[in-house]
């Protein structure tokens, strides 16, 4: 079986793309999809913190920059397996308080290697570890910026590509245009190469009393596809509530809008 790959991608860390990505997996699950999400922010890795130790009781024994470095040749012992009433996969980045941004830095540069050997390296995991675990859905979240090192991997990994877009942001206001043309440049090379793949926004954390039309405005959207908008809840900020919101409390509307993305179309 061969995995639909989503990239959750943004300009600026803080925009909600890991916690984004471990409540899908979460609905996917659920959902009965086996699911794996990578933690490829190689700046700022989070999930480790979130998944240790109340969803993943042991961590593996490797870390994904191990493999992408060549510390490891096996893929065995990088999963973490996150348990948030239903079961989904990890590769984590780094461990709980201790990360080698050395090592993350050296993987961010290609390692002596160049990007396009990460990216194939970090394919042929996915390869392996989908062929023994039959997965549905691969989350990749992603290192954010608009660099060509940031988003490479959107043109060589990914099947769907989702822009997150934090509203109310002046630097995702400014940016927003740029990258959403830098993405169509990507994908019409994406194209040419014989991988195009789908894109989408995902505007995080309105404010309640604007409507969709308002935003797509705001934001000089009208031209892309919108795959929702998720209201603010302040609970929600990474180390603030460091759940995975959906698991703790379901009927949450964030948890709500998750269950409702997780069974649209891309995702669904």
């Amino acid at each position: 079986m061969i995995p639909k790959i989503i990239c959750l991608h943004g300009f600026r860390a803080g925009n909600g793309k890991t916690v984004i990505a471990l409540n899908l997996a979460h609905w996917l699950a659920t959902m009965g999809k086996p699911v794996l999400v990578i933690d490829a922010d190689f700046q700022a890795p989070a999930i480790q913190d979130v998944i240790s130790p109340r969803y993943c009781k042991e961590l593996p024994g490797h870390l994904l920059p191990d493999y992408l470095s060549e510390v490891v040749s096996g893929t065995a012992d990088l999963v973490a397996k996150v348990s948030s009433g239903k079961t989904f996969h990890c590769l984590i980045s780094a461990y709980p308080g201790k990360v080698d941004f050395d090592l993350l830095g050296r993987v961010y540069a290609g390692y002596r290697k160049g990007m396009r050997t990460i990216l194939s390296l970090l394919k042929t995991a996915i390869s392996d570890l989908a062929r023994v675990n039959r997965y549905e859905y691969v989350l990749l979240d992603s290192t954010p910026g608009a660099a060509v090192t940031s988003l490479m991997n959107l043109m060589y990994l990914a099947d769907i590509v989702v822009q997150i877009v934090r509203a109310g942001a002046l630097e995702h206001l400014q940016t927003s245009a740029y990258m959403t043309s830098r993405l169509r440049n990507l994908q019409e090379i994406s194209k040419k190469r014989g991988k195009e793949f789908q894109y989408y926004l995902l505007i995080n954390e309105i404010v309640k009393s604007e409507t969709n039309k308002q935003l797509i405005e705001k934001y000089h959207l009208s031209e892309e596809p919108v795959l929702a908008s998720i209201p603010f809840y302040p609970e929600l900020r990474l180390g603030m509530d460091p759940v995975i919101k959906s698991a703790e409390d379901p009927t949450h509307p964030f948890s709500q809008a998750m269950e409702g993305i997780a069974r649209k179309e891309p995702f669904g």
